[in-house]
């Protein structure tokens, strides 16, 4: 659902990097939720630990990044997506996370917070992804992209994530938990997703933290065939 060339995504996440750090490692998250009402937000963990264990974690004021803006990147504004704000410029890609390779190739979680202060009041729900991350110095930059269905009709996760090919390009991987939600999806190849499913109701329970598995391969990419 990013609407930009290789050399767009390049230009827009150097334009985000913290001083140094450009040249070295980026796993770009491009999250999108389809409910009214509803704030997103995402972090990469590394260590793991029980579902409570977890949610207690997840609660702390310094997991979720204070520079998370809810915006309407796709032209569909019905889909509230996660961007990295730096004062009044937004990033175009999604949200980057910067660091070292050593660094980013120790994440194993993906964690996403949804809330919505007028159904569920200061109660989060948070959802768990297992990932697999295999940076090096000749391929710095890997990404996923995840919608969230929230409504009752379909209610569903996709997430797909690019596997660069030999001769150029790359090959778009899916997982999926309940239906796929695009119908130009629901005749290719994916992994379904195994865990808590959504419910089908129109505003799920934040009552608990859904985990759910196998590991998401996030692919190492190179910056002159980029494809996020």
């Amino acid at each position: 659902m990013i609407f930009l060339s290789g050399d767009e995504l390049c230009r827009e996440i150097e334009r985000f990097a913290p001083d140094g750090l450009s040249s070295q490692g980026v796993i770009n998250l491009d999250i999108a939720v389809f409910a009214e009402g509803f704030t997103i937000a995402a972090a990469l963990w590394k260590e793991s630990c029980s579902g409570e264990l977890f949610r207690e974690a997840l609660n702390s004021t310094d997991v979720f990044s204070s520079d998370i803006k809810n915006n309407h990147r796709y032209p569909n504004k019905s889909w509230t997506t996660l961007s990295k704000r730096s004062g009044r410029r937004i990033c175009r890609t999604g949200y980057p996370v910067y660091g070292t390779i050593e660094e980013l190739n120790q994440y194993k979680y993906l964690a996403i917070k949804l809330g919505n202060s007028k159904y569920w009041g200061d109660q989060y729900k948070y959802i768990l992804f297992q990932i697999d991350v295999e940076l090096t110095k000749d391929n710095p930059i890997s990404g996923l992209g995840m919608h969230i269905k929230l409504t009752k009709n379909n209610p569903g996760i996709e997430i797909h994530v690019a596997k660069p090919i030999n001769n150029g390009g790359a090959v778009m991987y899916r997982y999926v938990a309940g239906e796929p939600i695009f119908p130009t999806t629901k005749n290719m190849e994916y992994s379904i997703l195994s865990g808590t499913d959504i419910s089908g109701e129109y505003y799920i329970a934040p009552a608990h933290l859904s985990r759910y598995e196998p590991a998401i391969r996030l692919y190492a990419q190179n910056k002159k065939a980029l494809y996020l």
